[in-house]
């Protein structure tokens, strides 16, 4: 496949995909046919982890029908509430969100290509059930990927506290479009909104950010599968009724911006915008960046303030970094995570990367197999720190094993930037999540790492790094296990939840460990 199809797939693929207590407390289930780590989370509310969600399949009823469990544990891994469910052999959880008064359940049917949403309080007790042929053959690939590879898909299903759940996906329409639907909890009226069907642009959305009374989204629209790259907008709608408030070119004065994370500021009642600066010109997700940018936008969609920080003239004071955004021997930085703590002190969390020749792939080459001759290297994590001006004030590295991703044959030819995203959407990066506690005094980020150990098996680590009242620290967790499947996810202040499947017992074991900072 020739390397510029690749980019506009890949192009495409980003423009529609625009988570009674003691130290060492555990919990087993031995009931479990088959589990996909990722068909469990945390439920967070306000930061907080109030309990999690599991959902897999128990029995093999008959030819056609499977068992089901559903169970809801408190942040402290005791049982409140569990439903059994019979369905389809075809039925495959994609996403789940809670919402401070319910929990969502996004799955799909793979063979009738329907996508059901089941709504369930805190005990497990069924609210709602939704079902919905999938419109666009689009969310039908990367439903169907996402199942095939237990890789999930881009999150689009996402939680407005005590008001309801948002859902966006693509439509089938003059070209290309989206639809954002909203399913409400009770006393609050539900709403689709859809992109314009006789629109001449290719269009799609993602969710940016939630104020109290928006819901914000990042819309690309581009004039053709063919073209290389796609314009970003920033559109507003009202929580309440999803009329459309605002939507307008996400430009600066002198430069194209591309978002990659923004948040709701309690403090300006603003929206606040983070991402990488292009020259006007450029194809942005296939050109090198030349810094990041924040910008403030007010409830009207006005962009309040503007604040650019250059590679070559600002992080360069802390790191080897050219023009370009790339960082001598050690190539670039996908931007995870950005986070603003008590005193107004500005976050954000990266991890590094790069491509390299991948030797084995070229030897398969040599002998005539569709290998590929290249690898994205996966390398530390990196937290820039900000004044709360956004002026920059330092750039800490994390040191971690690196690790290789494999790209599918003909991808070493793709543009280093665009394979970011790309490793993103695959789970491909070993940063996990980021935590703030409760009084936003302490940041937690964790990532898995498979470690390279002397004298010693290698296997995984977990490891978080903390900062508190503007420290570091960083503890590593040893998860020597000869499970099948490993899992590390956030919960409650000071502990991360790791959860080990047993395929030949059919277990599961959970257990809470607690984090030292």
């Amino acid at each position: 496949m020739k390397a510029n199809t690749l980019t506009k797939c890949l192009c495409i693929y980003l423009l529609f995909a625009v988570n009674t207590l003691v130290c060492g407390q555990s919990k087993a289930f031995d009931d479990l046919l088959t589990v996909n780590l990722k068909n469990m989370g945390p439920i967070v509310e306000n930061e907080e982890v109030r309990g999690y969600y599991m959902f897999y399949k128990t029995d093999n009823i008959d030819r056609k029908t499977v068992a089901y469990q559903l169970r809801i544990l408190d942040q402290n891994l005791n049982e409140v509430g569990t439903q059994k469910i019979t369905g389809s052999k075809y039925l495959s959880l994609l996403e789940g969100t809670f919402n401070g008064k319910s929990i969502m359940m996004k799955l799909y049917h793979v063979k009738d290509k329907t996508v059901i949403f089941h709504q369930y309080d805190t005990k497990g007790k069924l609210i709602s059930k939704t079902s919905q042929e999938v419109e666009s053959k689009y969310d039908v690939s990367n439903y169907y990927q996402g199942v095939v590879n237990n890789t999930g898909i881009p999150n689009q299903l996402h939680a407005i506290p005590n008001m309801g759940f948002v859902n966006y996906s693509t439509a089938d329409q003059r070209k290309i479009g989206y639809a954002i639907e909203f399913f409400p909890e009770e006393g609050h009226k539900a709403w689709t909104f859809r992109s314009p069907s006789d629109s001449k642009e290719i269009e799609g959305a993602s969710m940016a950010t939630i104020t109290p009374e928006m819901l914000i989204s990042m819309v690309l629209k581009k004039s053709s599968i063919f073209s290389k790259d796609a314009t970003p907008y920033i559109m507003g709608l009202e929580l309440s009724s999803g009329k459309k408030l605002f939507e307008k070119k996400l430009e600066g004065n002198k430069y194209s911006l591309k978002v990659l994370n923004s948040y709701y500021d309690e403090d300006s009642k603003g929206t606040v915008l983070f991402g990488e600066y292009h020259d006007l010109d450029d194809k942005m997700f296939k050109s090198n960046s030349l810094g990041m940018f924040t910008l403030s936008m007010d409830h009207e969609g006005n962009f309040t303030s503007e604040r650019y920080i250059s590679w070559t003239q600002d992080v360069s004071k802390f790191l080897p970094i050219n023009h370009k955004g790339k960082i001598d021997d050690m190539g670039y930085l996908y931007f995870h995570s950005i986070r603003k703590n008590a005193d107004g002190s500005i976050y954000a969390i990266a991890e590094q990367y790069r491509k390299a020749a991948d030797g084995v792939g070229i030897a398969v080459a040599a002998l005539g197999g569709g290998a590929s001759v290249a690898k994205i290297v996966v390398g530390d994590m990196v937290f820039f720190e900000f004044e709360p001006d956004f002026t920059l004030k330092n750039v800490k590295f994390f040191e971690k094993d690196s690790r290789s991703v494999t790209l599918p044959p003909g991808y070493g030819m793709v543009n280093t930037i665009l394979l970011g995203h790309y490793v993103k959407s695959i789970g491909g990066f070993d940063y996990i999540f980021s935590q703030m506690s409760k009084d936003h005094k302490t940041l937690t980020s964790g990532y898995l790492n498979y470690e390279k150990r002397k004298g010693e098996k290698n296997g995984f680590t977990f490891g978080a790094i903390s900062n508190t009242n503007n420290e570091y620290y960083v503890d590593k967790l040893k998860l020597n296990t000869e499970s099948d499947r490993i899992s590390v996810v956030k919960a409650k202040h000071g502990y991360v939840l790791v959860s080990e499947y047993y395929a030949k017992d059919k277990k599961l074991d959970m257990r809470l460990e607690k984090l030292n900072y």
